[in-house]
C-alpha cells in the first residue's frame, strides 16, 4: 500500500520546514512515506489504493472523495497513536474546541485530535454544537453571501465557543476564529517542531497571520460549495 505525506498549500507557504520535519518523522524506522505537493483541488494521480496523511480538513475530503482509489487518514490520527513525541505540558488550561466543516462525519478525527490535546494535559470544554453536529465557522459562505453576512456568521461561530482559547485544526477556522474575536492559540495544522531528543518531536503553540495564510493558500481548482461541504449556518 503506498502513503503519501500532503502538507497542504498553506502549511507549505507558512512554515515549509514543518512539513520536512513531519515527513522524517513518518519516515522513521524505515518507513517509507512520499511527499505529495500537488494541491488537492487538482488530479493527483496516485496509484489506487493509495493512503493520504493529510494535516488540512479540505484535503482530507478532497482527496477521499474526488478521486478514485484513495483514501485519507490525518496526520493527528497518525501522531496520536505514536510514543516517540515528546509534548509540552499547558497544566490542565481549559480550552474550546471548533470541528471543522469537510471532517465533521470523520469521528476518527475528532477523537485523534481530543487524544492529542489530553496528552499535552489541555482541557477541552465543548460548545454546544461539536464534533458530528458542529456548525460551519462562516468561511465556506465566502462568495455565496455578501462578505458582511459571513462576518457575521463567523462572529455568532466565535461567540458560541465556551472559552476564549480556541483549538483549531483548519486554516479557514483559524482565520474566522480570528475575526470573530477569539484567540486560536493551538492548532493542529502546523504544531510541531524539533525536541531536545534526537529523531523526536515536540508540539508548540502556534502564532500566525490566519488571514494573510489563507489568502496565500487559496487554489485555483474547482471550489466546492457550502452545501457539498454539507455547511451548516448558526
Amino acid at each position: 500500500m503506498n502513503h503519501v505525506y500532503a502538507p497542504g498549500c498553506a502549511l507549505m507557504l507558512y512554515k515549509p520546514h514543518l512539513a520536512e520535519r513531519v515527513l522524517a518523522h513518518l519516515n522513521a524506522d524505515d518507513a517509507v512515506v512520499t511527499s505529495l505537493l500537488t494541491c488537492c483541488r487538482h488530479e493527483p494521480h496516485l496509484e489506487p489504493g493509495s493512503v493520504v496523511i493529510n494535516t488540512c480538513a479540505g484535503c482530507d475530503r478532497r482527496y477521499r472523495e474526488l478521486y478514485e482509489g484513495v483514501s485519507t487518514i490525518s496526520l493527528w490520527e497518525v501522531l496520536s497513536a505514536s510514543d516517540t513525541l515528546d509534548f509540552p505540558d499547558y497544566q490542565g488550561a481549559e480550552m474550546a474546541i471548533h470541528d471543522a466543516c469537510p471532517t465533521r462525519t470523520e469521528e476518527r478525527v475528532h477523537v485523534a485530535v481530543r487524544a492529542l490535546l489530553d496528552r499535552m494535559n489541555i482541557v477541552v470544554i465543548e460548545p454546544k454544537s461539536t464534533r458530528t453536529h458542529a456548525v460551519c465557522c462562516g468561511d465556506s459562505f465566502l462568495g455565496e453571501l455578501p462578505v458582511d453576512r459571513v462576518k457575521d456568521l463567523m462572529a455568532k461561530r466565535a461567540d458560541s465557543m465556551p472559552r476564549e482559547d480556541v483549538v483549531v485544526y483548519c486554516v479557514s477556522c483559524v482565520k474566522a476564529m480570528h475575526i470573530g474575536g477569539k484567540r486560536p492559540p493551538v492548532s493542529c495544522r502546523s504544531a510541531l517542531r524539533r525536541g531536545h531528543g534526537a529523531g523526536r518531536l515536540r508540539a508548540h503553540r502556534l502564532a500566525c497571520d490566519a488571514g494573510r495564510v489563507h489568502r496565500r493558500a487559496l487554489g485555483r481548482g474547482p471550489r466546492l460549495s457550502p452545501r457539498a461541504w454539507g455547511a451548516r449556518p448558526m
